[in-house]
């Protein structure tokens, strides 16, 4: 994901803007109290089934906000054993 460039999507009913962390993922689902959208970081460093199971199960928690990390962790992992299994991979840029 290019610095500088906002990624704006729609989960549920909630406006969402992707974001750059070091940490490996993180989604925040607590009502902004400024009028912001909701956000998911994501690393850029992670690459391969990793990359594809952050990026699976942060907007999971958009999507369920209510569930708990374990959930989140089974449903997302369930989900990224079955892309990968079927040959989903990440294109390069070129």
């Amino acid at each position: 994901m290019p610095r500088g460039k906002r990624r704006e999507f729609t989960l549920g009913d909630r406006q969402y803007v992707l974001n750059q962390d070091p940490i490996d993922g993180r989604c925040d689902v607590d009502i902004p109290d400024d009028g912001k959208p909701y956000e998911i970081w994501i690393n850029p460093r992670l690459r391969g089934k990793k990359e594809m199971n952050v990026r699976i199960h942060e907007p999971l928690h958009g999507i369920h906000p209510e569930a708990d990390d374990d959930e989140i962790d089974t449903e997302a992992d369930q989900l990224t054993e079955w892309l990968w299994a079927a040959g989903y991979r990440k294109r390069s840029r070129k």
